[in-house]
C-alpha cells in the first residue's frame, strides 16, 4: 500500500526510495519533504557539472571532491530552506544507521557527516540573512562550495592506499 502524504513534493519524495527513518521524516513534514527533495536535485546538478571538468569523474563522485560538495550544497540548501537542526535530521536519516561493514566505509561516513555539517553552518547563516532571494542564496552557496574546494574547507577520501583510507583536505593534490 502507497503511504498517503498530502503534497505533491512528498509524493516525488516518498517516490524517490527513502529508507524508513527518511520516510518517517517525508511523510510527516511537507516542509521538509519539498526541501528534500530540491535540495537532493539542486546538489546532484551542480557536483555532476563539476565532476565533468574533473580528470577522473567517476572517482570525483565517490569520495571525491564532487562528493564533497554535493553534500555540502545539499546540506546547504536544506538548512537555507527549514533550518539547521530539520536539515541534520534529514541528512542523519539519510545515513545508514547500521555499523559501517568496514574502516573505509566508517571513513567514508565520516567525510559525508563533517561535510553534511560545513553545509548546515552556510545554509543556516544564509537562511538568517532574512532579504536574501531563493535565487540569490543558491548562487552564493554554490560558488561558496566550489571556493571551500579550493580552499581545503571540505572532506575528502584519499584513496591511494587501498586499504588504509583517511581523510584529508579537499584541497589535497592528487586527489580529484
Amino acid at each position: 500500500m502507497k503511504p498517503k502524504s498530502t503534497t505533491v513534493m512528498q509524493d516525488i519524495a516518498l517516490g524517490r526510495d527513502p529508507n524508513e527513518r527518511e520516510k518517517a521524516i517525508l511523510e510527516s513534514d511537507a516542509d521538509a519533504a519539498s526541501a528534500w527533495v530540491q535540495a537532493a536535485a539542486w546538489a546532484v546538478a551542480i557536483s555532476t557539472t563539476y565532476s565533468h571538468a574533473r580528470k577522473d569523474s567517476d572517482a570525483s563522485m565517490y569520495g571525491g571532491r564532487s562528493d564533497a560538495l554535493r553534500h555540502f550544497l545539499w546540506n546547504a540548501y536544506m538548512a537555507f530552506m527549514v533550518g539547521e537542526d530539520k536539515a541534520k535530521q534529514l541528512a542523519d536519516a539519510h545515513e545508514s544507521e547500521l555499523e559501517p561493514a568496514d574502516k573505509s566505509m566508517a571513513v567514508d561516513r565520516e567525510m559525508d557527516y563533517r561535510n553534511n555539517a560545513a553545509g548546515r553552518r552556510l545554509g543556516a547563516f544564509t537562511r538568517g540573512e532574512g532579504a536574501l532571494t531563493r535565487a540569490f542564496g543558491l548562487s552564493l552557496m554554490a560558488a561558496a562550495g566550489v571556493s571551500y574546494l579550493n580552499d581545503g574547507s571540505l572532506t575528502v577520501l584519499d584513496k591511494r592506499d587501498n586499504a588504509n583510507w583517511k581523510l584529508v583536505p579537499s584541497n589535497t593534490q592528487g586527489i580529484d
